[in-house]
């Protein structure tokens, strides 16, 4: 019968055999083998483009009126860990709250989207669905001597989520 030392003995030696970058990636191989239940807070994360050229003066307000040209939505805080799990072929089940409202319809579907089990996260209508919502503007910036646009950035990202 093998002892725990025999395991430590075992998984010792098979690091002294490979370097370092060989036994990551020979992990990431193994990662469909591995289940992960994340547990906690779940959040959506709204990203709303606006393009400059459209915003004009409320009459009713006054203040500047910003036109939504498209939005992006991807699953945050317990919803990042999970993408990150997901997108290295981890089955990953998430158990958390999101309010019986659009935003959590929102959430849960981007979670499925990525191949989450999303079947234990519960819907209540005791709370709303945290929401991180983030005015994203098409303009580009510069931003410490490098430019960058929101708008291309961060299509490129939210394209394969």
């Amino acid at each position: 019968m093998k002892s725990l030392r025999d395991d430590i003995r075992f998984a010792y030696e098979e690091r002294t055999t490979m370097n370092e970058s060989e036994k990551i990636i020979s992990a990431l191989r193994n990662t469909n083998d591995i289940a992960v239940a994340v547990i906690g807070d779940f959040c959506l994360d709204k990203y709303l483009y606006i393009d400059p050229q459209n915003d004009e003066i409320s009459v009713e307000t006054g203040l500047t009126a910003y036109e939504v040209d498209h939005k992006a939505i991807a699953a945050g805080v317990g919803g990042t860990i999970t993408n990150n799990l997901r997108s290295l072929g981890v089955k990953t089940t998430c158990i958390g709250l999101v309010g019986d409202d659009g935003e959590g319809f929102e959430l849960i579907k981007s979670l499925e989207k990525v191949g989450a089990d999303a079947s234990h996260m519960v819907k209540t209508d005791s709370l709303c669905t945290c929401t991180y919502t983030k005015p994203m503007r098409s303009e580009c910036i510069i931003e410490n001597m490098h430019i960058r646009c929101f708008k291309t950035m961060l299509h490129s990202i939210f394209a394969n989520i």
